[in-house]
């Protein structure tokens, strides 16, 4: 048999067997595959595929073969986990942009995958940027004990490290948390800093037994965290009648604030951004400063998609004519609870580094007064 042919058929009777044993079979079928993703083990993308010109759309579960140098164990729970994500979207339950909601987390801890924010104990269960651990004597567990006394389902080619892994363990263990009074910041052993926002000093915070526990079950990779991917335009996707025109996007407040920002001679101040446009589902999202004043379809907003950041002129109508044509259906939504304080810039900011929207404005605050205050003691 070749190569290809081994190695993929062996991925998907690993999606059957699971489907089979954590979803009672509930699971449509999914395109697995191998693809590398920075900062990953996984990814599910929804609707990414489609069978022949006219068929039935098909989701992917992409694997980052680089992280499957992981025990079987530890990357067949990152498949189990994108499952997960995929359940939850056939489902009508995920969330949109992405978040790790409780409905998702329920589902985890049921077929046997704590979620945590840490990929230890304790950690937080819902959020942005989740991964989990293996709940010992759950139903994971017992399924993958099953997988070892199945042939077919032992994959037949391993990834070779990418690199030196004792070299790479020891890159991890070199980077502390210090945390304050009022929050926390990282950086390489032995600094000393101080916070100018609570006057307090960073301490070094433990790492105790759990980040032990997990630099000796992951070795060099850590657990990180596990994106859903949205659907992404093309042919792939069927054409929709349901659009609409971009100024019913905003209330009559946020167009005469978005004109008034565009000014007459169409300048790029530091606004505060007036509305936020997104698309269900998937992590699209824009935040809209201005409206050119003679031509108000003619918008200057940040882009944030999957960890790309984009801040540019955008044709409105163009966007709300194409997205319901290339996210099956989908159209674009304001939301109706953003209530912006920071600059666009400090958005973008968090964006290029963090990879996603911080809607929360003390949150957002926090975030970039840890960023500039935090000074090196002398």
């Amino acid at each position: 048999m070749a190569v290809t042919k081994k190695q993929f058929n062996t991925l998907e009777e690993l999606f059957d067997f699971y489907n089979l044993n954590l979803f009672d079979g509930q699971l449509p079928p999914c395109l697995v595959n191998l693809s590398r993703h920075k900062g990953a083990h996984g990814f599910f993308a929804a609707e990414r595929w489609r069978e022949g010109d006219n068929g039935a759309v098909v989701h992917e579960i992409s694997l980052n073969p680089d992280t499957m140098t992981r025990p079987p164990r530890a990357w067949q729970s990152t498949l189990v986990h994108e499952m997960v994500h995929l359940w939850e979207f056939v489902n009508g339950t995920a969330s949109r942009q992405a978040y790790h909601n409780k409905i998702w987390a329920k589902k985890m801890e049921d077929i046997g995958l704590m979620p945590s924010d840490t990929g230890a104990p304790g950690g937080r269960t819902t959020g942005q940027k989740m991964t989990h651990y293996i709940i010992e004597g759950g139903r994971f567990a017992h399924a993958f004990d099953q997988v070892g006394e199945i042939a077919s389902l032992k994959l037949p080619y391993n990834p070779t490290p990418v690199s030196d892994p004792e070299k790479a363990k020891k890159k991890a263990a070199n980077k502390v948390k210090y945390e304050c009074g009022c929050g926390c910041v990282w950086g390489k052993a032995g600094l000393s800093l101080h916070c100018n926002d609570c006057e307090e000093d960073f301490v070094a915070a433990d790492p105790g037994p759990a980040t032990e526990q997990l630099v000796a079950e992951f070795g060099a990779t850590l657990p990180c965290a596990e994106p859903v991917m949205p659907p992404i335009k093309g042919d792939h996707v069927s054409p929709n009648p349901n659009k609409r025109n971009h100024m019913d996007l905003f209330t009559e407040e946020q167009k005469e604030e978005l004109i008034r920002n565009g000014g007459p001679d169409w300048t790029r101040d530091d606004h505060v951004p007036v509305a936020k446009l997104y698309i269900p589902g998937t992590q699209c999202v824009w935040l809209v400063t201005e409206l050119k004043p003679n031509d108000p379809n003619n918008a200057l907003a940040l882009f944030v998609d999957d960890g790309m950041t984009m801040y540019s002129r955008i044709d409105l109508q163009k966007l709300c004519d194409e997205v319901p044509e290339y996210y099956h259906g989908r159209t674009l939504c304001l939301d109706p609870d953003f209530n912006a304080t920071n600059p666009i810039s400090d958005f973008r900011h968090a964006a290029m580094t963090l990879g996603y929207i911080i809607d929360d404005p003390d949150d957002l605050s926090l975030y970039m007064r840890h960023q500039k205050t935090f000074q090196y003691k002398t």
